[in-house]
């Protein structure tokens, strides 16, 4: 029964961490064209996150409907 809830407490706080790091990226790059934001952790416990913005690309360069395609950078933290 333990194990149960420090697994809902775990996915609650994931959950709350991943809606304020999408919050404060999306305040502070709204103007930039921010997309979203992915958050991985690995075995070593590093939070990878891949933040993407829209850009003008080809179709031929994977670009959408209308050239636009999406850009990423990824920062690692240990």
């Amino acid at each position: 029964m333990a194990t149960q809830i420090r697994r809902k407490k775990k996915f609650v706080a994931d959950g709350i961490f991943y809606a304020e790091l999408n919050e404060v990226l999306t305040r502070e790059l709204a103007e930039d064209g921010y997309v979203g934001a992915e958050v991985r952790v690995t075995t070593t416990e590093e939070v990878v996150t891949n933040i993407s913005k829209k850009e003008e690309a080809s179709p031929a360069m994977g670009g959408g409907v209308g050239g636009e395609g999406e850009k990423g950078s990824t920062k690692t933290k240990q």
